[in-house]
């Protein structure tokens, strides 16, 4: 325990009259724009081709059944969908705070920077998926260990040294596993929920999942209750085993909706926590003002004051207060502006994903490449028509001994996709237009975190392009370059056809190994991805469907990649 005290000792107990902590004196030097630095894509030129291409491979006309891999790595469990969320049912509901209430809870609290949690308003939600606790330190030693990334500080054995003294050894204390990590960065945040498939959760999702249909100031109602949550009143002094307080937690039922937990129905509720008290957690918003929000004009200490905080759209919203908070800052619509450089013993993070298949992935995961590709190319990419595959491996926590755990609680392993992502508009009406067009016409973008085996790429992003016969090549063929749009690889393809603008699809099938002929030619044993490609044409509601032949190494793409 002396490491738990070590951190309690650290820990920065919040003080609401610093709930906007000030940055010390440091200037951040920015990276440049990557985009900036790529050629367009309009100004390449042809590139010779290689003077033969294999036949391409013929579109399977029957699904051939191919066995899952016999055992995955390590005790992991794959699945294609979020693994250890919880479902959150969408509509409308109500953020922040009326006139009224902020009004009265300022002057009797003279807080000042409650005026950022009004006005209250509506605001309407798909359908999404919600961590049932803060991210601990077994699941982002995970992270830690598969990216080589910067583990936080106080996994250390001793102290940092000084400059120019080696590092100390890192690894998390045992006692601290099922504990919130915390001392991350914002940056730092996102890249755990971008690596793991995820996003870092959204002060909307905070307070609906904690207020359901409702208003309360609570999960569990509007007057606090110290034995409900890790506040300063509940005397621990440091952060607590997640889950820790389940009577102070959300509970939802299988459709997604907060119920009231009763004896009952208890076996049948999911149940959210820590959604007050513990630590504070990172959010994707920004601090900016409500919308219609003005000046509030309150008396601090018998004279009238008028209050607009000082928003700032690079910080970062925290929510939920922490474990040496009053309970004022810990009910569920506590806004707290937070620089995306900080990171503290009483700021770790969250993250939340979105129910319709691969919309994270196109819209957070890939958000950067997909910018760079636009400045490059001068296109836009339809990310509703993509098409993607997507898995993650996962386990069971090492610890299971906390009786208030979530059983849905996992260990992310890993996340991969491969996906094809069509571009806007082609501008052309037909297939007769697109065979006399005479330069390479840009289709869309590839995205695989896997090795691919034909074409030999490795993971990454690449755009995809396609010439018609007799423009450079003696066949169609698909064209990829990377980012600088250099070529890559080249793809015999089939002639596309035209139809509808559908969302396209994908299919797996083995590829057993062909033995080397006399001359030459042969495939080894892989397992074939066939992504359709559907690009608009200028014509409304009609689309040029390509298909783009993919093969990785036998079992590294397999059922559980597909969509359930």
């Amino acid at each position: 325990m002396k490491k738990l005290a070590a951190l309690t000792a650290l820990a920065a107990v919040s003080a609401l009259a610093a709930w906007q902590l000030s940055p010390p004196d440091v200037q951040l030097e920015l990276p440049q724009d990557p985009a900036s630095t790529i050629a367009p894509f309009a100004a390449r030129s042809l590139v010779p081709l290689p003077e033969s291409l294999p036949e391409p491979e013929p579109a399977p006309k029957q699904p051939t059944p191919m066995p899952l891999p016999e055992r995955l790595p390590l005790d992991a469990l794959a699945s294609s969908t979020p693994p250890g969320l919880i479902l959150v049912s969408g509509g409308s509901y109500r953020i922040g705070l009326d006139r009224k209430r902020v009004t009265q809870m300022i002057e009797s609290q003279q807080l000042r920077p409650l005026a950022s949690e009004y006005p209250e308003h509506k605001v309407k939600l798909d359908d999404f998926f919600y961590m049932p606790t803060e991210v601990t330190n077994e699941q982002y030693a995970a992270f830690v260990e598969a990216t080589g990334c910067e583990p936080p500080e106080h996994w250390a054995e001793q102290e940092a040294p000084d400059a120019g003294l080696p590092l100390p050894n890192f690894e998390v204390p045992p006692e601290l596993a099922d504990h919130p990590v915390v001392n991350v960065t914002h940056s730092q945040a996102e890249a755990f929920a971008r690596w793991a498939g995820l996003r870092l959760v959204s002060e909307e999702e905070h307070q609906a999942v904690g207020r359901g249909r409702t208003t309360r100031a609570y999960p569990w109602g509007d007057d606090f209750d110290p034995t409900r949550a890790n506040s300063v009143e509940a005397k621990l002094g440091h952060t607590a085993p997640v889950g820790s307080y389940p009577s102070g937690s959300a509970w939802l039922d299988e459709r997604g909706t907060q119920v009231e937990r009763t004896p009952e129905n208890q076996d049948q509720l999911q149940g959210i926590h820590d959604l007050s008290g513990n630590v504070w957690e990172w959010t994707r918003s920004p601090f900016q003002a409500y919308p219609k929000f003005k000046p509030l004009v309150v008396k601090i200490q018998g004279s009238k004051e008028r209050i607009a905080p000082e928003f700032d759209p690079d910080h970062h919203v925290a929510v939920s207060g922490d474990f040496g908070s009053p309970s004022v800052a810990t009910r569920l619509t506590t806004r707290r502006g937070v620089a995306p450089w900080m990171s503290t013993s009483t700021l770790g993070l969250r993250c939340s994903a979105s129910a319709t298949p691969g919309e994270d992935l196109f819209l957070h995961v890939l958000a950067s490449e997909l910018a760079a590709f636009e400045a490059a190319t001068g296109s836009t990419y339809r990310v509703q028509q993509a098409v993607h595959l997507q898995r993650w491996l996962h386990r069971r926590p090492a610890s299971e001994s906390l009786a208030g755990r979530p059983s849905t609680h996992r260990v992310i392993l890993a996340h991969d996709h491969l996906a094809v992502i069509p571009v806007g508009s082609t501008g052309l009406a037909d297939l007769a237009e697109l065979e006399r067009h005479s330069s390479e016409l840009e289709l869309g973008l590839l995205s695989t975190s896997i090795d691919l085996l034909e074409p030999r790429l490795v993971p990454g992003t690449y755009s995809v392009s396609y010439r018609a016969a007799g423009e450079g090549a003696g066949q169609p063929t698909l064209v990829l370059g990377d980012a600088a749009q250099e070529l890559v690889a080249a793809l015999p393809t089939h002639p596309p056809t035209l139809g509808y603008l559908l969302q396209g699809r994908a299919s797996l099938q083995p590829r057993a190994a062909a033995p080397t002929t006399t001359e030459g030619t042969g495939s080894p044993a892989a397992t074939l991805v066939h992504m359709e490609l559907v690009v608009p044409t200028s014509v409304t509601d009609q689309g040029f469907h390509f298909r783009l032949p993919l093969a990785t190494l036998p079992g590294a793409v397999d059922y559980s990649w597909l969509p359930e």
